[in-house]
């Protein structure tokens, strides 16, 4: 059976109609619901806690409890891993000596260097609108990448 992990941002198009990208990414999702276990990042729900958290009215605290609902009934929750750890810091080297970055300046993608870890560990594909994604395929051809806010998207890209 064939793994996903999604980034924040495809769960929220899930649950948000007034996404440009919540038709698509629905449909996306709906070909593969039966026949593939669809999974998110603890890292995933910290977000979404502390967008409840900072949830400043009764609708977005609603939207924010309403997500963590769709996370806790419709996915599984991978934790964090000592051997992703590990694939983390060679990953992340790898990605600032590539793209010419300050270690500083590449913090802003440490999430994103998690869930790519933890989908290669997991042997999942990450799903996500993220343009952060490609350039890591490009450090580790063992990261598999979907952006299903694309019509008809059921390959790598």
């Amino acid at each position: 059976m064939k793994k996903y992990l999604l980034d924040t941002n495809i769960v929220s198009y899930l649950k948000d109609p007034y996404s440009e990208y919540y038709e698509v990414v629905g449909r996306n999702f709906l070909k593969l619901a039966n026949d593939a276990e669809v999974c998110v990042s603890i890292l995933t729900l910290f977000e979404v806690e502390f967008g409840l958290s900072l949830s400043s009215t009764a609708e977005v605290r609603n939207f924010m409890q309403e997500t963590i609902y769709l996370i806790d009934t419709h996915f599984t929750v991978l934790p964090t891993t000592r051997q992703g750890a590990k694939l983390f810091g060679n990953l992340k080297v790898r990605y600032v000596k590539k793209y010419g970055m300050k270690t500083n300046i590449a913090k802003r993608d440490d999430i994103d260097l998690i869930l790519a870890s933890t989908a290669i560990t997991e042997n999942a594909v990450i799903v996500s609108n993220d343009g952060v994604f490609k350039k890591l395929q490009a450090i580790n051809p063992d990261l598999k990448h979907e952006n299903w806010t694309l019509d008809g998207v059921t390959e790598n890209l």
